[in-house]
């Protein structure tokens, strides 16, 4: 190649490929017939974060390719910037970082996350000197009831916020947490009063293939979590002790649920698999491979259910009946997986659990028990369960 072409003024051409790779990066070769400039911009028209020169292409090209890691270094820095650790975005990529979330069960930490980003969209840039002057509370306060139409997601939210705040003291990064004390929003009744009817069971199972009809009878005789109840194998099931033993994946493994094999939940179990597999699986024998998973089988086969349910209302001509299947369409088609978990509690107590028997069963911390009597066994609820076991009159009927 000649000097002449070498060297030619504004050419663009790169003849030796980049010494690096950087994503989104752009790079511009210049040529004028004194040197060769190679120009780097963390993206095109974004800030110039290298440039190497020599009296030509070679020796500019050997400039660039000996100085890759320093590039590799300012793209990163400029494309990607850490955030300082002078501020709550620092705080809460630090909080990220430490075991204090990393050791959460995979279901907190995917619940928290959201939570994280949407507290440092409003307070990332904010100083921790000021995370922790006078007016924080006020601002905290205010930020907590704009989420007010939602009260579930608002209280997580404050939750997150005061537990990385919390973190912060503990590091000696803050002296006090803002968020500490302040009132949660009224979430209403909650979903404790939401119960798994027989009726809801038997229109579910119609649709249900073989396994998760077993799947959903298992769960309904356990109240275990999704997410353990995916992970529970046949070595956490102590036929000859009489109940499961399933360490819990929302207290790290600390706390074990220990329901009881009550006959319904033994003929659900069926025959004994071998001790590492995997309780609930699939028809084509799979297991799971997590709570998310099973929910978004559970949500097609509610849908199902709804809508096979609303058509037999339309072609039913008993108006009783009809009204019976448009109401429990309705109900169920609002329904979650988890409202499982919280029927078994309020039949636990409804059968006569004392709160020490739900602590173990479910794997509660000791004391809890009162608490959840308070939220699942109310006289109203209590008289409910003996309605919601069975199957109602005008379900029995055949359709007209």
């Amino acid at each position: 190649m000649s000097a002449s072409r070498r060297n030619s003024p504004n050419s663009t051409r790169v003849s030796r490929p980049a010494p690096v790779r950087l994503p989104g990066a752009h790079r511009v070769v210049k040529r004028t017939p004194k040197e060769t400039r190679i120009f780097w911009y963390a993206w095109r028209g974004g800030p110039q974060i290298a440039v190497f020169i020599g009296p030509g292409d070679e020796q500019a090209f050997d400039a660039e390719k000996e100085g890759a890691a320093a590039l590799a270094g300012a793209w990163s820095d400029t494309a990607y910037p850490q955030p300082s650790v002078t501020t709550f975005e620092g705080l809460a990529a630090a909080f990220k970082a430490s075991t204090a979330f990393l050791n959460l069960a995979p279901s907190t930490q995917t619940l928290w996350r959201p939570a994280i980003d949407k507290a440092i969209a409003t307070f990332g840039p904010t100083s921790l000197k000021a995370m922790e002057a006078k007016g924080i509370r006020a601002r905290i306060k205010k930020w907590h009831a704009g989420m007010a139409a939602t009260p579930r997601a608002a209280n997580i939210h404050l939750q997150v916020l005061g537990r990385i705040l919390e973190w912060g003291v503990d590091e000696e990064r803050l002296t006090r947490n803002a968020a500490r004390g302040i009132a949660h929003l009224d979430e209403g009744p909650g979903r404790a009063g939401i119960l798994i009817t027989a009726d809801d069971m038997a229109a579910l199972c119609e649709h249900a293939t073989p396994a998760f009809v077993r799947l959903l009878k298992i769960l309904l005789n356990t109240g275990l979590r999704r997410a353990d109840l995916v992970e529970l194998t046949w070595s956490e099931i102590d036929y000859i002790a009489g109940h499961l033993v399933r360490p819990t994946n929302k207290s790290g493994g600390k706390r074990h649920a220990c329901p009881p094999l009550v006959a319904e939940l033994k003929a659900a179990l069926g025959k004994r698999g071998r001790p590492e597999e995997a309780v609930c699986r699939r028809d084509d024998g799979t297991a799971w491979p997590d709570g998310r998973d099973l929910y978004k089988d559970f949500k097609a086969l509610r849908a199902a259910t709804v809508k096979a349910l609303r058509k037999t209302a339309g072609e039913t001509v008993d108006a009783e009946r009809r009204a019976a299947l448009e109401t429990q369409a309705q109900e169920l088609a609002a329904k979650h997986l988890h409202d499982f978990r919280g029927t078994y509690i309020t039949f636990g107590y409804a059968g006569g659990a004392s709160d020490i028997d739900m602590e173990i069963r479910m794997g509660w911390a000791p004391g809890e028990g009162a608490a959840m009597r308070e939220i699942y066994a109310s006289p109203a609820l209590l008289a409910r369960a003996a309605a919601a076991r069975a199957i109602t009159p005008a379900r029995r009927r055949k359709a007209a």
